[in-house]
């Protein structure tokens, strides 16, 4: 799953995803405010990277996700809050 490059202020139609096998890239969206929506996923088995994603102020639609594969967040300048339990897949 990505979201890369894009203008989008929301990702939508995410709410009953509960498992992504693979990876989850939300990358250089400079319009991107608040990452909500994904308050049943339990499980990315892959990397759940967020990167340059400058307007971005919270990652609090994680409630859920309990194991990644890997988990990377770079150069999200204005990140204040990540709300989840995450642990590390194979951990």
């Amino acid at each position: 799953m990505s979201a890369a490059a894009s203008s989008s202020r929301s990702i939508a139609g995410v709410s009953d995803l509960v498992e992504v096998q693979g990876d989850v890239l939300v990358k250089g969206n400079q319009s991107l405010a608040f990452l909500v929506g994904f308050s049943a996923l339990e499980r990315i088995g892959g990397t759940f990277e967020v990167n340059d994603n400058d307007s971005l102020q919270s990652v609090a639609g994680f409630t859920a996700l309990r194991s990644v594969g890997d988990l990377y967040f770079i150069g999200n300048a204005a990140l204040l809050d990540f709300v989840g339990q995450v642990r590390r897949e194979g951990s």
